[in-house]
């Protein structure tokens, strides 16, 4: 009985984890960052993002979720206009958090493959 217990697969899925980076962005340093913000959609997606921003240097890449500004989850969760109000006044001084994509968009990963498609072709010695 103890060894059909062992090797029953538990009942609750195990949830996912994300990969979690913190950005914090000091006064004067600017964010170099595109939102995708849709209607409906659960969270606020990276568009686009400089090399140049501090999220860059830390591994965020397009299709990164943002999951708090300063701490706070409440105004990204709320949706809406006071959703992109508050992604759209994004400043520095900020502390931004993102995950790791649980699901990409389409229309992100295909930007996102043509620009690795790209960079790998610039790397390629020709013979």
């Amino acid at each position: 009985q103890l060894l059909d217990s062992a090797l029953r697969p538990p009942a609750v899925e195990k949830v996912q984890r994300r990969r979690r980076r913190r950005v914090s962005y000091a006064d004067g340093d600017r964010i170099g960052i595109d939102w995708l913000i849709r209607e409906g959609a659960s969270e606020v997606l990276v568009a686009r993002i400089e090399e140049w921003d501090l999220a860059y240097a830390v591994g965020v890449r397009p299709g990164w979720g943002l999951l708090a500004v300063n701490d706070s989850m409440h105004e990204l969760q709320s949706g809406g206009i006071q959703r992109r109000q508050v992604v759209e006044s994004l400043l520095a001084p900020a502390t931004l958090e993102f995950g790791r994509p649980m699901d990409f968009p389409e229309d992100l990963w295909q930007t996102q493959l043509k620009r690795m498609t790209a960079e790998r072709q610039r790397s390629c010695i020709d013979w």
